[in-house]
This record gives C-alpha cells, structure tokens and sequence, in this order.
C-alpha cells in the first residue's frame, strides 16, 4: 500500500515524507495524509494542553514556595526581634543590677543622703559632704543612722562594739 521512507533533510524541509507506490489511488492517499494530519494535530493539542498544565503547576508550586519562604522569614525576623529584645533586656538588667550593687555599696559604706544637710550620713553618724566636713559623728536619730532617738552629741546609746565612731576607724577597719 504505501511505505514510509526518510528524506534526507535539507535546509526547507526536515520533515519526514510519506511516499505512496504509484498503484495507489488518489482518494486513498489523500484520506492517508489527513488522517495523519488528525493524528498531529491531535498529538500537538495534547502536547499544548500538556505544557499549558505543567505551566499552572509551575505556576502554583512557585507561589506555594514562595508563600513557604515569606512566611519563614517573617518568623526568622520575629524570632531575631526576640532575640535581639531579650538581649537588651538582658544588659539592661545587667546595668541596672550594677548600679543597684553600686548604690548599696555606697550605702553601706557612706550611709544614707541626709537631706537637710546636702551631705552623706553613715549608719554611724559620720557625716561627710560639703556642709559638715570638720564635724565630728552625729546622731539624727534615723534607723540608718543606729536606730537610737535623741542621742549625746555623738555618743550612741547602743554600745555595739562593730560600730565604729569616726571616719579614720571606718578606713582603718576595711
């Protein structure tokens, strides 16, 4: 009937040809090219609605990713905001918590500020700061200052052997 046979492809045309033996009748062959010609069209609307198919997946699957990689950015930005929060949270703290050391210390070395007089007053009734720096240990009565009302010109009614009378023996003893 007829025979498929390879041409040789030149530059204007690559495509194979179907060659029929010349006892075949017209009408056959033509009714053989668009059969085949059906079965390319159809071949090539498959491969379109094939390729049009894989573009929405393509398609989807990019949006999907990129959703994916929005989202996890967005929790590694939150999570690096923590982060960052709670270590200035923490040196915050750190700093806060010195001071608080450094300001107890102080008390505990200097006493509390006495208001009236502008100066410091320890637990002895040292009083230093710019006011009272020549006079000797006094005693206001403050709880800070030894707990005892009244007092005599510096003597302290609580003979407490750890208690000390003057700056020099404060110095002395730390």
């Amino acid at each position: 009937m007829f025979t498929v046979t390879p041409v040789s492809e030149s530059p204007e045309s690559r495509a194979r040809r179907v060659s029929f033996s010349p006892d075949v009748d017209d009408n056959y062959r033509m009714n053989v090219i668009d059969k085949i010609k059906g079965l390319m069209d159809e071949v090539e609307t498959i491969h379109r609605r094939e390729e049009r198919h894989l573009q929405k997946s393509l398609e989807a699957e990019k949006w999907a990713f990129k959703q994916k990689q929005e989202k996890e950015l967005q929790d590694f930005l939150k999570r690096q905001k923590m982060e960052a929060n709670s270590f200035e949270s923490y040196q915050t703290e750190a700093k806060n918590n010195l001071r608080e050391k450094h300001q107890n210390e102080t008390l505990r070395l200097f006493g509390a500020p006495s208001s009236s007089q502008g100066g410091w007053t320890n637990q002895n009734g040292w009083q230093g700061g710019a006011a009272n720096n020549a006079q000797g240990p006094t005693n206001n009565g403050s709880a800070v200052n030894g707990g005892s009302e009244g007092g005599g010109g510096g003597a302290n009614n609580n003979p407490d052997p750890n208690q000390r009378t003057s700056i020099i023996d404060y110095w002395n003893q730390h």
